[in-house]
């Protein structure tokens, strides 16, 4: 076993991460366990590797790929480490599933329909076992008039509300220690998405889940959110590898996917760069065959082509590609289908949303400095001066850093 140091996540070593995505393909599309068993006989920095596994929730999978492959090539206190977070991932994700069953049926009896999506719903699609997902709250998605009687109901079986952005609601129950997050669309308004969430509601199908029954989205919408969160992802950080694995698993285990129907309607909700990103990246990081139909689209798309690049390096060598605003406000732009199109209908809710957060104070602004009751009116003043310090001394290091160029290995 190589001695390590624990270099941070910003220093990745290729054999630790070419050892780990060759763990998650051998799950979902070949045999690759002669791969595998070479990397492991290398020099590898395990410390490394589960440290990397954990960041990403990878670690349950890796600990299924490595222990089916070559358990006897694996140090014993790194197998134990794994299977143990294993063995809590299992009995903690069984705990949130007959929540959410309970939850269901609660709120069913009130009449409100409420469809699970994420978390327990992709474990079983993508992976066929929920031992093999790390989710750590639970997602449903109500019609607009039932989001408030949602909530109440929840918050009279012990919830409380953690946070209420408006799109959706946090929830959380102290006792058993779970956040549940009622929607009533699929992200944030302000987000590159102008999707009607009725458009969902009219598409979804029964799903086995655990004991039951359940009603959710249809398969190749299950693709598109998964794509939409890892768009979400990109815009301020690198993507969840795993989220990318979510993707690879809806793939091979929805082989009956209509793609020509399925681009046709990313078209018409003009999410159509949002679907090839998260598609083309799952290709290139996982090598998951990609329909003719779905490659052709991305010849004609450059832009997503240079868009998917740029996110496999950030997420491989980040300290090679820092992401700073003006490549974020870049990809924000890139990313929209017909992005001028966008802006009148985006500019008010966007405009409004950084108003606040430009002037509402928040406790970083009331710890700077305390005031009297009677001067409190100052902090809204304070906010702004206080951003715009923080935001050029920020712009300066992203400066220093166009100018040094990227850091050379």
């Amino acid at each position: 076993m190589r001695a390590s140091g624990l270099p941070c996540l910003g220093q990745r070593p290729d054999h630790e991460i070419k050892l780990i995505l060759a763990c998650c393909r051998r799950h979902f599309f070949d045999d690759n366990t002669s791969q595998i068993r070479s990397l492991v006989k290398d020099d590898v920095d395990w410390p490394y590797l589960v440290r990397f596994a954990v960041s990403e929730k990878l670690d349950p999978l890796l600990y299924y790929s490595l222990n089916k492959t070559c358990p006897d090539d694996v140090p014993s206190i790194i197998l134990k480490l794994l299977e143990e977070r294993f063995r809590n991932n299992e009995a903690r994700n069984v705990f949130l599933i007959q929540e959410l069953e309970g939850l269901l049926d609660l709120l069913g009896v009130e009449g409100i329909a409420a469809v699970p999506f994420k978390g327990p719903v992709i474990a079983m699609a993508a992976y066929g076992d929920i031992r093999l997902r790390r989710f750590a709250d639970l997602d449903i998605i109500v019609r607009e008039r039932d989001f408030r009687r949602a909530k109440d109901i929840l918050i009279a079986h012990g919830y409380h509300i953690a946070a209420n952005p408006g799109w959706e609601a946090q929830l959380v129950h102290p006792g058993k220690q779970i956040e549940v997050d009622v929607h009533r669309n699929i992200t944030r308004p302000v987000l590159p998405y102008p999707m009607d969430p009725c458009w969902f509601w009219s598409r979804l199908e029964p799903f086995s889940l655990c004991r039951g029954t359940v009603t959710t989205f249809c398969p190749s919408d299950m693709i598109l959110t998964t794509c939409m969160q890892i768009v979400k992802d990109s815009r301020s950080r690198t993507p969840l590898l795993s989220k990318i694995c979510d993707i690879a698993g809806l793939l091979s285990a929805r082989t009956e996917i209509d793609w020509d129907a399925f681009l046709r309607e990313l078209r018409s909700q003009r999410v159509l760069r949002t679907g090839l990103f998260g598609l083309e990246l799952t290709a290139k990081l996982l090598g998951v065959p990609l329909s003719p139909v779905v490659s052709q689209q991305l010849e004609r798309k450059p832009e997503v082509s240079q868009l998917t690049a740029r996110a496999k390096t950030c997420l491989l060598e980040p300290s090679q590609m820092p992401f700073d605003s003006w490549h974020r406000f870049y990809f924000e732009f890139r990313i929209w289908d017909r992005p001028f199109d966008r802006l009148p209908s985006r500019l008010f809710p966007t405009l409004l949303l950084y108003a606040k957060r430009v002037f509402l104070p928040d406790k970083h602004d009331q710890s700077l400095v305390t005031l009297p009751q009677s001067l409190r009116f100052l902090y809204f003043v304070l906010r702004p001066f206080r951003l715009i310090c923080r935001y050029v001394s920020l712009g300066i290091v992203d400066l220093a850093r166009l100018v040094r160029g990227p850091a050379k290995r």
